[in-house]
């Protein structure tokens, strides 16, 4: 019986690719920060990286912890009274009716939430224009969203990645392939190594799958049944289950109205779109990975949200069923596989959330084999991650080159 594997990719992974800009570094965490400074000086992100900095101070230089006190500001005190703007009178309001304690119950998070809405305060009282299109929390989100993207495409420069496509070379169709990064490097390199198909999705509930042209099929190959059931065929065979449970720059989700010009760059302030719900459960979502540079219809089409880095994620998973679908689907392939390839991912955080589900999915289990892809030579790390997806340890690797060249055909 073949061996089920499973590998997990981080942003560690992305840092590793060759075909990437020297001057623009793919970021791990704590780059973050450091993407709105090197982007393109006449854009608005530097305004935007000098507000992020303010509020960094606030929380220690801690992105995760800051990006969680302004998600749950916004969950919390501006989309329930539909506050979809900076406003410094509305901001005084939250601090003097004493609720933070309320939602923060936490001290330290809740002197942290009302320092933060300090600085939102002055910034709205000082920069009205500015400051009510772009830093009320759901705005800052999709702006930072909207740089994140742009620096990651600026970035990589070639299709596919040979570390990637080395690994996917070895996966088989009883492989998973789970991803926790926004941008499409595994996506291409699995596309190229004729694994990525469209029963990679089976069940994660996208309403459209848009893949690259497939090769053609040789005239001399028979094809009694049509060379559509001939790739039907070749998918269920081939097929490597893939999963971005974080989302991804390109999933697209389908508003009921039409939208801004997409030569109109200007961010909407106001209640967001309306979005198209798909009768598989929560809104449409379309899955887009074309030819580099090939154009795609984008009518009624916006970009879906993606998951920070919070350390809340239970109430995302919620509330948004392709999230959700997505975390049930990593939930049920982690029970099933008997080897996980860890690359360029920690998941010593404070993410308790997602920590203990994995613990729960993994619980029970014998004979699990856990390889690592790290430069992280610490004892304390491999131990946790054993732990974590209650394996025994296998090999570890201090770089994906070197596991490139040492194991990449296995």
């Amino acid at each position: 019986m073949q061996m089920a594997k499973m590998v997990i990719l981080g942003a560690g992974a992305s840092r590793a690719c060759p075909n990437t800009d020297p001057g623009l570094p793919m970021p791990l965490l704590c780059d973050l920060p450091a993407v709105l400074t090197r982007a393109n000086p006449k854009t608005s992100y530097h305004l935007l990286a000098q507000y992020l900095n303010s509020l960094l101070e606030k929380t220690g230089g801690d992105i995760e912890l800051l990006l969680t006190l302004l998600y749950r500001l916004n969950e919390s005190f501006f989309l329930p009274r539909r506050q979809y703007t900076l406003e410094a009178e509305f901001i005084s309001q939250i601090i003097a009716s004493s609720a933070l304690p309320e939602v923060f119950t936490n001290l330290p998070d809740a002197e942290m939430a009302t320092a933060i809405l300090e600085i939102l305060r002055k910034l709205a009282a000082d920069n009205p224009g500015a400051a009510v299109t772009t830093f009320s929390p759901a705005n800052f989100f999709n702006m930072f969203q909207g740089v994140l993207r742009d620096y990651f495409y600026a970035s990589f420069q070639r299709y596919p990645c040979p570390l990637h496509l080395r690994l996917f070379q070895s996966l088989g169709r009883v492989d998973c392939l789970v991803s926790f990064n926004y941008d499409e490097i595994a996506d291409y390199s699995l596309y190229s190594a004729g694994k990525l198909t469209r029963r990679s999705f089976e069940g994660l509930g996208f309403d459209e799958i848009i893949l690259p042209s497939r090769r053609v099929v040789p005239a001399a190959t028979p094809v009694p049944l049509g060379r559509e059931l001939c790739e039907l065929a070749e998918d269920r065979m081939n097929g490597v289950k893939f999963l971005k449970v974080h989302g991804s720059f390109n999933w697209y989700g389908r508003v009921n109205e039409t939208g801004h010009s997409r030569d109109d760059w200007t961010y909407p302030v106001g209640s967001p779109p309306l979005l198209r719900q798909s009768i598989k459960g929560g809104p449409e979502v379309r899955y887009c990975l074309g030819t580099p540079g090939a154009t795609v219809s984008c009518d009624n089409w916006t970009a879906s949200p993606i998951i920070f880095p919070f350390l809340a994620k239970e109430s995302i998973y919620r509330a948004n069923a392709m999230f959700a679908r997505h975390l049930v689907a990593f939930q049920h392939e982690l029970r099933a596989v008997d080897k996980i390839i860890l690359v360029g991912k920690s998941f010593q955080n404070a993410d308790r959330e997602l920590n203990g589900m994995i613990r729960y999915a993994t619980y029970g289990k014998a004979n699990r084999v856990l390889d690592i892809v790290d430069p992280n030579r610490n004892p304390d790390f491999e131990s946790f991650h054993r732990s974590l997806f209650n394996a025994d340890s296998g090999r570890r690797y201090t770089s994906f080159e070197e596991y490139s060249c040492l194991c990449g055909t296995e």
